[in-house]
This record gives structure tokens, C-alpha cells and sequence, in this order.
């Protein structure tokens, strides 16, 4: 437990490294979009713990890059994303940056504000920063894909205490604001990630098994880890599948289709056979930094 406590807070103090908080009222410079005319050209996925791959090893950038068969490069995920609940402030500058270094042509951030809206401070506090947040994303006026703050009450209080969980009343005013701040943003594509991580963490999925038309109901067990907080290898893919559907019936799907031509029922089975690196989740121990963990953990800016 100690051990992981050290091992975080060393990784923790490198990554803080080299990126100062912007002073109050700097303009954050904003990066314009690609001159590629090919959406998948050069994805590049940030956000937080699932888009890190924790505690299943599949970065979600790498699940993404199943379902382009056509694309010119692999999806690109930034390290770090697990780290962002020690500072989401920080890290989340830092994480951007590098993101935006890459050009992307694509940003996949769908857990990317989840920190912004989460944590053990005041709802005033958790509220500006949140703002904060959204300042970072309006950096990239390329493509963007945002997924909004689902509803985490029940998750494994060893990884994520009550105390850092937004009330129902403020989890639907951040929903609220992002769905207002991206209407009049046609480089923002909002997907429902509530409604998923709602549907995979109650009753479950309905996937396709095959091409047959068959499918089969997978429950929670199934499609999220122990701590009910982060989703399971297949729950990883089922998630990049639900984007990809909801890409095709999006204002996108002219630019998506050419290279988004498999339909969920071919991706998710491939998906379930890929020997793309350890075959099963990691047997993950909460780590001892956890936010508002045991007393001298970190605190969160």
C-alpha cells in the first residue's frame, strides 16, 4: 500500500514538471485544426482513467484504432490520463499540450472533464473549475469528441469516496452547462456518456454476438472491473463501439463513414478475439493517494 502511495507521488511530482497554473485571466492560446481533410487521419485521444486504459491495459486510442480499417495512422493515446485526479488543473494543461502538439485531426476526449467536475472540494470550487475545463477544450477548434459527466454514486469507495461525488444537482448543472457550451460549437460532437456508463453499470448491454443478427445481454460483471468505476477490457470496446454508432448517425457521418465501414455486430466479436497485449483485465489494488483518501494523501487543487 505505502509502496503504491510512493510510486504514485513520484510519478505524480515528474508529471507536475514544467507546467506552471496560467495566471488568472491569461488567455489560453487556442490551436487551429488540421489542414488534413481526413477525420482519422491522426486521432489523439485524452482524458482520464479510461482513456488511460486502467486496470485493463487497453488504452481507449488503441480500442478506437479496431474499428478504423482505413485509417492512415494508429489512434494516439497521451500518457498520464490516470494520474489526472491528483491535479486536474495541471495535468490537464499539461495533457492538452500534448495533445495539440500532435495535430490532431481528431480529439477523442470523452472522459477528458471528468476530474474537472469530480472531486472532494466545495461545489463553488468544483464549479469554476469545471469552467476551467472547458477552456481547455475550446484550445482545439479542430473535431473534438466530449463526453458529458456521468453519475458514479456506488463506484468502490476505495477508489473513488462519496465525498468527491457531485450531487444529482450539480452533475445535472454541468451536463447542463456543457450541452449549452457546445450548441453553438459545430467542431464539439457531445456523446451521452451518463446514458452508457448508466446502462453498463444497471442493466447492462445488448451487444451483437456475430453477424447473424444474434445478440446477448452483458451485465456489469461483464462490462466494468471490480471497483464498478472503470469499465473491463470488453466493456472498453463495447464503449468504442457505442462512439462508432453514434458517429454514424451524427452530423459527422459523411466524414466518418469512409473509414468507420465496420458495423457493431463485425466489430465487437473481432473486438473479443484481438491478442492485442494481456488478454484479461490487471488485478489493480486502489491506490493509497486515492482523492480524499486516508488522512496526508494528496490534496486536490
Amino acid at each position: 500500500m505505502y509502496a503504491t502511495l510512493l510510486s504514485l507521488l513520484l510519478c505524480g511530482s515528474l508529471l507536475f514538471q514544467g507546467t506552471p497554473r496560467p495566471a488568472r485571466g491569461e488567455r489560453i492560446p487556442a490551436s487551429r485544426p488540421s489542414e488534413s481533410k481526413g477525420l482519422f487521419d491522426r486521432v489523439v485521444a485524452v482524458g482520464a482513467s479510461v482513456t488511460a486504459g486502467f486496470g485493463n491495459g487497453l488504452p481507449l486510442g488503441k480500442a478506437f484504432g479496431a474499428a478504423l480499417v482505413k485509417a492512415k495512422a494508429r489512434p494516439y493515446t497521451v500518457p498520464g490520463g490516470e494520474m489526472m485526479f491528483l491535479a486536474p488543473r495541471r495535468l490537464g494543461k499539461r495533457n492538452m499540450d500534448l495533445a495539440l502538439k500532435r495535430d490532431p485531426t481528431l480529439l477523442l476526449a470523452v472522459d477528458y472533464l471528468f476530474w474537472f467536475a469530480y472531486g472532494t472540494r466545495s461545489p463553488e470550487k468544483r464549479k469554476r473549475l469545471f469552467e476551467e475545463g472547458l477552456e481547455q477544450c475550446a484550445r482545439f477548434q479542430g473535431p473534438i469528441i466530449l463526453g458529458d459527466i456521468p453519475d458514479m454514486r456506488g463506484a468502490s469507495p476505495k477508489m473513488l469516496p462519496p465525498t468527491a461525488i457531485p450531487s444529482p444537482k450539480e452533475l445535472a448543472a454541468f451536463n447542463d452547462r456543457l450541452r449549452k457550451w457546445a450548441e453553438n460549437r459545430p467542431n464539439v460532437l457531445l456523446v451521452p456518456l451518463a446514458a452508457w456508463t448508466r446502462r453498463m453499470r444497471g442493466g447492462g448491454m445488448v451487444l451483437p454476438v456475430g453477424k447473424d443478427g444474434g445478440s446477448k445481454r452483458f451485465g456489469p460483471e461483464t462490462l466494468l472491473q471490480w471497483d464498478r468505476l472503470h469499465p473491463s477490457r470488453f466493456g472498453a470496446y463495447a464503449l468504442v463501439g457505442e462512439i462508432v454508432e453514434f458517429l454514424r448517425g451524427s452530423r459527422w457521418s459523411e466524414k466518418a463513414k469512409k473509414d468507420l465501414d465496420l458495423a457493431l455486430e463485425d466489430y465487437l466479436p473481432r473486438a473479443r478475439k484481438r491478442k492485442d497485449g494481456a488478454g484479461h483485465d490487471k488485478k489493480v489494488r486502489p491506490p493509497a493517494s486515492r482523492p480524499g483518501g486516508r488522512k496526508g494523501a494528496p490534496s486536490l487543487p
